[in-house]
């Protein structure tokens, strides 16, 4: 029993001995990571030992520990977490292509940045929720590098403070926006690569930013500038291929300059004044306006051909040459000779009179052949317009815009437009072969349409507007259209002048019982227009002008053959006028 009890008691004594050392050796392993000095934090903590790619707070808890002006180096993997930026940190992923940002949380920014003077590079920073900022900078003079943003589920970053600069990153297929910049000044959006979102830039209240040597292409509009966005800067820029409008332009004092512009619907579209666009090159699209603003447009082109941009200019000639041409509260300008094509609208007349477009070939335009923006007096003739969206489209155009004797073919949606247009003549125009109307008239008035030949269109003229009445419609053929006419007026539309009306080829075919009279040239029944009660009372039996001249002509043979037979019958005159009477 002694024996044994020594044992035990030895035993004890030499597990206390093993713990003192064990406690010994933890406290200078304390006492060597106290002795870590501030300057080593970032290695120390690159170092850590990171397992997987399941990392919640990591790098949070890096910047909170960080002091102003560390570098925190971040290695590959890929990192669930919303981080906020409270300190001036450089914070450097591995790189794009190995190190990933996803939220944690779907109701917070994934990145935000609310002090100044941060940097941030090398991340993809993806799937940030609704409503949210894949990065979102608060604050002033930060720089974002070398990032891929994409994917996120609102906007891929929000700019909010001013001097910051954005350069080198891929931006795309974000759902709202590729960038959002509002309500700041000089910023600077450089090398970037912006593409694949509904608006790659959207300037919000912002001032004086630039914009240079980006690659913006494939949004649905490139570049968005409110009203309350100037004195901006577009330079150096290759903008294409976006589906709407590589520039929507509302902001005024804009410099946009030696851009390459190609292959968007619209290149550039105008709603502001004062702005310098200089040596810009557009390639299958080219520049849009309604408004009369004042603008410097100069030395830019289209296709390779002159964009001719004039304002305030009159009795000037435009010969062959052009790219695109734009008159802006012109009066007695002729465009003659021109070919004009791949543009967005081939001709524009906005506040412009007295003006004369000829024999020019306007065709295969991203939007319109020819438009007129309250524009009078004005001569369109002797022109080929086709397969452009609509081919002539008058909007506000109030006083004696002849169009006539063109052809007019193929137009992707309609042949010719007026739209709040009055007292207008379309006359002796081939409309053919359109896609959707042969003629639209959209809230318009006593306009005259008459002598045209309307054919192969899906709709030879269509009327749906009831405020649209008073209009002379005669002397027309409509042939082979997949519908003739359709009139909603409610007032009404003059489809005859009381002796002759239109001709129709579906005549036969809606009315077999109808009967030919014969010395009238017309049809015993009226045409039925569909829509409302409006009707062609005289229908004619052939073609004009072929109706007109064979019944004079076989009016006249009659007359001549009574006087023939009166004169060898007199019993037969007195028995013609007793008759008569």
């Amino acid at each position: 029993m002694i024996l044994l009890q020594y044992s035990f008691e030895g035993e004890k004594h030499m597990r206390s001995r093993t713990v003192k050392k064990g406690l010994v050796i933890g406290i200078i392993i304390l006492f060597i990571g106290a002795g870590i000095t501030q300057s080593t934090l970032a290695n120390s903590k690159l170092m850590k030992d990171f397992s997987g790619n399941k990392s919640r707070g990591y790098i949070q808890d890096l910047i909170n520990n960080a002091s102003i002006g560390d570098t925190i180096n971040i290695p590959s993997g890929t990192y669930y977490e919303n981080i906020k930026i409270n300190k001036t940190i450089n914070l450097v992923g591995a790189g794009k292509d190995t190190t990933t940002l996803m939220p944690s949380s779907i109701y917070r920014n994934i990145v935000e940045i609310s002090a100044d003077w941060v940097n941030i590079s090398g991340f993809t920073i993806r799937k940030a929720g609704d409503y949210l900022f894949g990065i979102e900078i608060l604050s002033d003079h930060n720089t974002v590098k070398d990032n891929n943003i994409s994917e996120n589920y609102n906007i891929g970053m929000g700019i909010f403070g001013s001097y910051n600069k954005i350069i080198d990153n891929e931006i795309y297929a974000n759902d709202v926006e590729g960038i959002k910049i509002q309500d700041n000044s000089d910023n600077t959006i450089e090398g970037n690569t912006i593409s694949y979102n509904p608006v790659g830039l959207n300037f919000l209240v912002s001032v004086n930013n630039i914009v240079d040597g980006n690659t913006i292409s494939n949004n649905e509009y490139g570049i968005e500038l409110d009203y309350d966005s100037e004195i901006n800067t577009i330079s150096g820029n290759t903008i294409r291929s976006n589906q709407e409008f590589g520039i929507n332009l509302y902001g005024e004092n804009t410099n946009l300059n030696g851009n390459t512009i190609s292959n968007n619907n619209c290149g550039i579209k105008i709603k502001s004044s004062n702005n310098d666009i200089v040596s810009n090159t557009f390639l299958n699209d080219g520049i849009y306006t309604d408004s009369p603003f004042s603008n410097n447009i100069i030395d830019n082109t289209v296709n390779g051909k002159p964009l001719v941009y004039l304002e305030y200019e009159s009795d000037e000639i435009i010969d062959a040459g052009a790219g695109q041409i734009i008159l802006v509260n012109c009066d007695t300008i002729t465009v003659q000779g021109q070919e004009i094509t791949d543009t967005y609208t081939g001709i524009i007349l906005i506040n412009s009179d007295n003006c004369l477009i000829a024999n020019n070939n306007i065709n295969s335009n991203n939007r319109n052949g020819i438009d007129l923006y309250r524009s009078n007096y004005n001569d369109i003739k002797n022109n080929q317009i086709s397969s452009n969206e609509i081919g002539v489209f008058l909007l506000n155009c109030e006083n004696n815009n002849k169009i006539s004797s063109n052809t007019v073919t193929l137009n992707n949606l309609y042949g010719i437009v007026l739209s709040s247009s009055n007292n207008n003549i379309l006359s002796g125009n081939e409309i053919e072969s359109n896609n959707g109307f042969g003629i639209s008239l959209v809230n318009s008035q006593e306009n005259e349409i008459k002598s045209n030949n309307i054919s192969d269109n899906t709709l030879g003229i269509g009327i749906y507007s009831t405020d649209t009445y008073g209009n002379d419609i005669y002397h027309n053929n409509f042939l082979n259209n997949d519908d003739s006419a359709h009139d909603s007026s409610d007032i009404g539309n003059n489809w005859d002048d009381g002796t002759y009306g239109n001709y129709w080829s579906d005549y036969r075919q809606k009315y077999p019982n109808a009967k030919k009279l014969r010395q009238e040239g017309v049809w015993d029944t009226p045409y039925q227009i569909s829509g409302r009660d409006n009707k062609d009372n005289r229908p004619l039996i052939k073609q004009w002008p072929k109706s007109s001249t064979e019944f004079s002509r076989d009016k006249k043979s009659v007359q001549n053959l009574f006087q023939y037979l009166f004169e060898q019958f007199p019993l037969l005159e007195k028995i013609y006028y007793f008759i008569i009477k």
